[in-house]
């Protein structure tokens, strides 16, 4: 047997499924397919079992990054080069890490991985949200692709560039994700968050206010959908992370409810 990595095939989808599952990538197996479909290269088997799900981080970056990666700590360094060498080979200038937990970074480190990020985890009981204050705005409501440039201004007032999506991301995001916004009194939207059920959690991957609308309680009104959601959907939890640096994200998000995770998390990355 090889630790070599191949292109999955689609008939191997279905015995893969459980791995991306647990590493809560994507919803649903069809999801699963249909990223394969798109671009088999990104979905990579050993004669071992071990697996590797790579994308592209963002639609304008130069990160190659590892979604996943399910191989014993002992094998996890040859298969980040063999990442590496995909990430190249197709033009991407570093590769990036899985999410880890702080405990699980050293085989990253001896493969030549450096600290990119340190990210905080909450959670919270679906229906645990607090709903004590009612926000100065409109409430949230459905984006549409009519919102994609708006939601494009929105990150760039919130994140810095390696953060920000695009178009062709929103536009994903739009199609599966559950996609809020909040517009002030001039139909001008101020707030969005995204949404996606992953098992039987609800994940917020997005949630950003623009500077000059915070403090009016948009974060909240877009965190109590999110949670009005995650019943609808019969969710039992609902989680999200943030930058450890964003204190006033983290300090929002314990104010409606969200307990830290006692874990700190992780993500490296390496030049290619």
């Amino acid at each position: 047997m090889t630790t070599m990595t191949r292109e999955a095939r689609s008939e191997e989808l279905a015995s893969l499924w459980p791995a991306v599952r647990s590493a809560h990538l994507m919803g649903t197996q069809r999801e699963f397919a249909a990223f394969h479909e798109a671009g088999a290269w990104r979905v990579r088997v050993s004669d071992r079992g071990d697996v590797i799900v790579l994308e592209a981080w963002r639609d304008r970056g130069d990160v190659l990054a590892i979604r996943a990666l399910c191989a014993p700590a002992a094998r996890i360094a040859g298969l980040v080069d063999q990442a590496a060498t995909i990430a190249a080979s197709r033009g991407y200038r570093r590769v990036m890490s899985p999410l880890i937990q702080e405990g699980a970074a050293a085989p990253y480190r001896r493969c030549g991985m450096g600290d990119l990020e340190g990210l905080v985890a909450f959670t919270v009981a679906a229906g645990g949200v607090a709903r004590g204050r009612t926000p100065r705005a409109h409430p949230p409501e459905a984006a549409t692709p009519t919102d994609v440039e708006a939601l494009e201004r929105i990150d760039v007032e919130c994140f810095g560039a390696f953060w920000r999506h695009g178009p062709e991301e929103f536009g994903r995001m739009l199609a599966t994700d559950h996609v809020r916004v909040v517009r002030d009194d001039a139909g001008v939207a101020v707030g969005y968050a995204a949404s996606t059920l992953l098992g039987s959690t609800v994940s917020v991957s997005k949630l950003a206010v623009i500077p000059g609308a915070r403090r009016r309680g948009v974060a909240t009104a877009l965190l109590c959908d999110a949670d009005r959601w995650a019943l609808r959907c019969g969710a039992l939890g609902i989680s999200l992370c943030t930058q450890e640096s964003n204190y006033a994200g983290r300090t929002a998000y314990e104010a409606a409810g969200f307990r830290t995770d006692a874990h700190r998390y992780l993500l490296l990355v390496r030049d290619v």
